[in-house]
């Protein structure tokens, strides 16, 4: 009697419902499966079907007690749910060297999250949850952590751009210095140090719109004419300067304090989501100028809130 068998078509549309962490395990089920899970093409539409339904990731990190004379290392608790609110197929914890109060963790909404501490920069794909830090950085002398990642669609690469403080060993007021790394699936990754210096000092993170990083200017905005925003533009490898958008930008009033509390995090139907203070998730849609809380969906304290999506992105090289 034969066996009976799904056909092809079946199972790859089932397989293309499936989280990536589980999809690594059924690649042990069969040489046809590994070969369908494996294919460029099953990789590429399971990426393009993720895009559109992102998750959300919640990020806590929790101290772990150690004698006095030990050196201070923290867990970081990761949990993922959808927008329905069910808990999916990640939930686990990574484990970084450093006091839990220099540990940050930059903006993302992609397939990587990217934390960084005294110890240097961590990359970590939560499908696969596998973290790897980074190659060294320059120093800063003046112990701040600057830096900006974004994604890359043309060049499916991710890239985190770091400015680092010089003046302390040249003596100046600053002298600010940039270098690049560039992360793409499967592929060892190296820090490039640029020719331009960044012209002023910047605070917060960088955010990445169309291969141009922007950054706030630290020094105080009083004057609608004064620059207000630095630009660094990956291709030329070049800073620049932005005028604030016109009768929009008040960083030393409301809508700053604000911002403290609210943080945008992506456009999605038309609506924008937005993280309240790590208390809810919420949805103002643009034409009708309505909030939606969705409160329910974040049960437990958090440090930080991020949209992720499913990914087979590999750190390092395979």
């Amino acid at each position: 009697m034969m066996n009976p068998t799904l056909p092809t078509d079946l199972i790859i549309d089932i397989l293309l419902r499936l989280p990536v962490k589980s999809l690594g395990k059924f690649k042990c089920v069969s040489k046809q499966w590994l070969q369908l899970i494996t294919d460029p093409h099953f990789i590429s539409i399971h990426r393009e079907l993720c895009l559109h339904n992102p998750n959300i990731l919640l990020v806590k990190k929790i101290p772990l007690l150690q004698e006095s004379h030990m050196k201070k290392s923290t867990r970081v608790d990761l949990c993922a749910l959808n927008f329905d609110g069910f808990r999916k197929n990640i939930d686990f914890s990574l484990y970084i060297d450093d006091d839990e109060k220099n540990i940050e963790m930059l903006p993302s909404k992609w397939d990587l999250i990217c934390f960084v501490s005294e110890s240097g920069f961590y990359a970590c794909n939560p499908s696969t949850q596998v973290m790897v830090k980074l190659p060294e950085a320059s120093c800063c002398t003046s112990g701040e952590a600057n830096a900006g990642m974004g994604y890359v669609k043309e060049r499916d690469e991710y890239v985190l751009v770091h400015l680092f403080d010089r003046s302390l060993d040249i003596h100046v007021d600053y002298d600010i210095g940039c270098e690049v790394l560039r992360l793409r699936d499967g592929e060892d990754c190296a820090w490039k140090v640029v020719d331009a210096n960044c012209p002023f000092v910047v605070r917060g993170w960088g955010v990445l719109v169309e291969n141009v990083f922007y950054w706030m200017i630290w020094d105080e905005y009083d004057q609608p004419e004064n620059e207000a925003i630095v630009s660094f533009d990956l291709e030329k490898e070049e800073f620049g300067t932005v005028y604030p958008p016109e009768g929009c930008f008040d960083p030393l009033g409301m809508c700053n304090d604000m911002l403290n509390f609210i943080v945008p995090m992506d456009f999605r139907d038309g609506k924008i989501v937005m993280d309240a203070k790590q208390e809810s998730l919420d949805y103002y849609d643009v034409k009708k100028k309505h909030i939606k809380r969705m409160d329910h969906l974040i049960a437990g304290e958090w440090d930080w809130l991020r949209l992720y999506v499913e990914s087979f992105f590999s750190l390092g090289s395979k």
